[in-house]
């Protein structure tokens, strides 16, 4: 097998790996915001899968849909993330303010 080969096997290997584990927290965790946490790893598989095609493939239209899919997880996984936080603290809570005995560290 060649550099560029192994290269594409680690990339893609590894993504499917984090995809796969981070879907299997979104289903063991119990709370919302512990799941939350393993949404971030999605966009890591994501951007490994995407740079394995492109290694593989070059630059042609395959390798540059994957970017643009990359990029459309670049910027819409963190906001809806930040999206379902928000709204299941306000759910939980009623408001979206920090209670005094709820903060951590010096004051």
């Amino acid at each position: 097998m060649s550099p560029r080969g192994v290269a594409v096997a680690l990339l893609i290997g590894t993504g499917t790996f984090v995809a796969v584990v981070c879907s299997l927290g979104l289903l063991v965790l119990p709370d919302i915001f512990d799941r939350l946490h393993f949404l971030s790893g999605l966009t890591v598989a994501t951007l490994l899968v995407t740079t394995g095609v492109v290694v593989r493939t070059g630059w042609h239209a395959i390798s540059a849909s994957a970017a643009i899919v990359a990029a459309g997880a670049l910027v819409a996984g963190p906001t809806l993330t930040h999206a379902v936080g928000r709204t299941a603290r306000f759910r939980d809570h009623g408001t979206l303010e920090i209670d005094d005995g709820e903060r951590s560290g010096p004051p």
